[in-house]
């Protein structure tokens, strides 16, 4: 009994001595393999998640060009203006109110708030592209925003017209000056370009981010676009922008919202040729 209890008592103790630990070579090597999983997985999980984020744009544009066609079927044809200023004669004035304003400018009223001060597209996030982190406070043409990052932009100046008080006689775009409306581009991705690119193709173009990166705070995603029948279009404070995967999100003025190259938009042939899908023509 005494034997028999013994090797019991042995049997147990063997089976309770503990396990081996990794060397620090065998745990070098765990974390090297993890490593570089990690190295090979980032840069797809950052592509899965600018995907997600070029649809929730699309979405979002999707929402705005049935606000803007219902708009229109409102308005006899007119488009939204870009913006229109305070007392512009012959519309209806508004209250401003900056803590529920997409753009912060008590004396232009923009399309944004246009739209959803008339019921258009009341939730303010629509007007925001999904892939910007900083709220639109350097936001340049006085449609900065303390609510929104903004970033998704109306072509200026072939739709998005100007109402200002000195232009009295000025009136919106319509849809019956445009020739062929599922081939004209009404609003894009839209922010700055930054100086060494602004010259190259626009497939090269890249976004401004340097406020972004000095101050930590401050956003420049626009509400505007330029395209070259604007005197401004060659300072690229506002274009197109390809910042999802190299792809940038169009609408068209039918209300077809697509992805496409940005070299797709035609920058480099003239007003009426076919493949500038920028003009109204």
């Amino acid at each position: 009994m005494n034997g028999l209890h013994m090797g019991q008592s042995l049997g147990r103790s063997v089976a309770r001595l503990p396990r081996p630990a990794f060397t620090l070579i065998e745990l070098l090597v765990v974390i090297s393999i993890i490593a570089i999983l990690a190295s090979l997985l980032l840069p797809a999980l950052s592509k899965a998640k600018e995907k997600a984020k070029a649809a929730n744009c699309v979405s979002n544009m999707k929402q705005i060009a049935l606000a803007e066609r219902m708009y229109m079927e409102d308005h006899s044809g007119s488009l939204t203006p870009l913006w229109r200023e305070r007392g512009f004669p012959g519309w209806p004035p508004w209250t401003y109110d900056a803590a529920s304003f997409a753009v912060q400018n008590p004396n232009l009223l923009w399309w944004q708030d246009e739209l959803r001060l008339a019921g258009y597209a009341p939730a303010r996030k629509v007007f925001d592209c999904p892939s910007l982190k900083w709220l639109a406070t350097r936001a340049g043409g006085g449609s900065r925003s303390t609510n929104n990052t903004l970033g998704i932009g109306m072509n200026h100046r072939e739709f998005g017209n100007t109402l200002a008080v000195s232009v009295p006689d000025r009136k919106p775009f319509r849809e019956s000056e445009v020739v062929k409306p599922s081939a004209a581009i009404v609003f894009a991705d839209a922010g700055g370009v930054t100086a060494a690119t602004r010259n190259r193709p626009p497939d090269e173009w890249l976004e401004d981010k340097a406020l972004d990166q000095a101050l930590t705070v401050a956003g420049f995603g626009c509400s505007y676009f330029r395209v070259p029948s604007d005197p401004s279009f060659v300072e690229g404070d506002s274009r197109s922008l390809p910042r999802h995967n190299k792809r940038v999100n169009v609408t068209h003025l039918d209300g077809h919202v697509e992805t496409m190259k940005n070299s797709g938009i035609g920058y480099q042939h003239a007003r009426g040729h076919p493949a500038a899908l920028w003009d109204r023509e």
